[in-house]
């Protein structure tokens, strides 16, 4: 039951993660049809260049407010680098935004890449040593039951001895009273 459930954890967590990327994706590409597309672009520009010639026309046309008229055309100015640096910016970090989700994405998948390897060489590895650890381990272990058996014979043989040691007296007084 804990395998399926974090089979079915892991699934959820693809499926958000494709589904973020696929919306950054789509994010990026209206922004660069909609900057990058000919036809508006082509319109944007017939308009100021119309819109130019208006204005210079209006220029001429009324010289006693020329004044008036240089004043707007400078704050048209202003106004057009405000929007131009605002632009560059939001492209600026739509671009920077952009380059973070790829970078999260390409660390993502080379730990993953990571992982399947690591797994991959336990698993080869598991299989070439596993035979080699189990005749080492069971020589481990008779070499121990040699080991233990040995330290209980010593034991015994000591016990032994000193029975032999305590008794030995007693013999020798019991024979002697005889």
């Amino acid at each position: 039951a804990v395998v399926r459930l974090q089979s079915f954890g892991r699934m959820v967590l693809v499926r958000l993660w494709q589904r973020r990327r696929v919306q950054s994706c789509l994010r990026i590409q209206r922004f660069v049809r909609g900057r990058f597309t000919p036809g508006v672009a082509r319109r944007h520009w017939a308009a100021r260049i119309i819109q130019f010639a208006y204005r210079e026309h209006q220029s001429r046309s009324q010289i006693e407010h020329n004044d008036y008229k240089v004043k707007v055309r400078a704050v048209t100015r202003i106004q057009a680098a405000c929007r131009r640096c605002l632009v560059v910016c939001q492209a600026k970090r739509r671009h920077a935004a952009a380059a973070t989700i790829q970078s999260a994405a390409r660390l993502h998948m080379a730990a993953l890449e990571e992982r399947r390897r690591v797994a991959a060489a336990i698993r080869i590895q598991a299989s070439l040593v596993r035979a080699a650890k189990g005749r080492q381990l069971a020589r481990q272990r008779y070499e121990q039951r040699l080991l233990l058996q040995a330290l209980c014979r010593r034991v015994c043989a000591r016990r032994r001895v000193e029975r032999m040691r305590r008794a030995a007296p007693r013999i020798q007084a019991a024979w002697r009273r005889a």
